[in-house]
Formats: C-alpha cells, sequence, structure tokens
C-alpha cells in the first residue's frame, strides 16, 4: 500500500501504476592543459526526481492529492511493498485525467523533486 501525504492529510490510492526516478551525477573532470590525463572532482549524485503515476477510486481523491500537490509543502511518499521508494519531496507538474476504459477511477500523474526534510 502507497500513502502520499504532508502530516496531517493521508491520501491512499488504489494502485501505483508508474514510478520513474533518476539521479544526476555531479562528478566533474577538467582537461589538464598540456596533458592527456584529467583531473577528476568526485562529488555525491543528486537527490532522485522523476514521476509517480497514481489511481483513485473517486474524483474526491484524486481532488485530495491535487490540493496536496499544489499547497507549498514538503511532502512524504511511502510504499509497504517497496520501502526504497520511501521518500519526503516537493512536487513538480501534475495532471489528473479520468480513465478513458472505465470513466468510473481518476489517475493522478505528479513529478517530484527528493528533498531532505
Amino acid at each position: 500500500m502507497s500513502t502520499i501525504s504532508n502530516g496531517i492529510t493521508t491520501v491512499t490510492p488504489i494502485l501505483i501504476e508508474g514510478y520513474t526516478a533518476e539521479r544526476a551525477t555531479r562528478n566533474i573532470t577538467h582537461q589538464i592543459l598540456g596533458s592527456n590525463e584529467r583531473a577528476v572532482s568526485l562529488r555525491p549524485a543528486e537527490f532522485r526526481t522523476g514521476s509517480i503515476k497514481a489511481l483513485f477510486e473517486t474524483q474526491a481523491a484524486a481532488i485530495l492529492l491535487e490540493q496536496l500537490l499544489a499547497a507549498a509543502q514538503l511532502l512524504t511518499y511511502a510504499d509497504s511493498v517497496l520501502p526504497a521508494t520511501n521518500m519526503t519531496f516537493i512536487s513538480g507538474n501534475f495532471k489528473t485525467e479520468i480513465d478513458d476504459s472505465t470513466l468510473a477511477v481518476w489517475w493522478v500523474e505528479f513529478d517530484f523533486v527528493e528533498v531532505i526534510p
């Protein structure tokens, strides 16, 4: 089970269909003038950025997630099945749509940037 929360309000999608994340490296290489060698500055990778696509049984639940995503606040994503995906994040762009095949359930897809709380 997955949840998205601001610490006061929690929404629970019935399904997470998509989770993608990437981390950019921040290592820097410098060409040494007059040499074939390179100097390397090692730095830790950035935090995760990506997107999540969540399914809700009702429009009201989807709108509740929209409200959480639209507010200027830190959110947490927690998944009991895949705890490696757990994080604190800020939201990026998001969109909501009704499922074309059923016209009964709602999808909310949103971008995230992981942060340290």
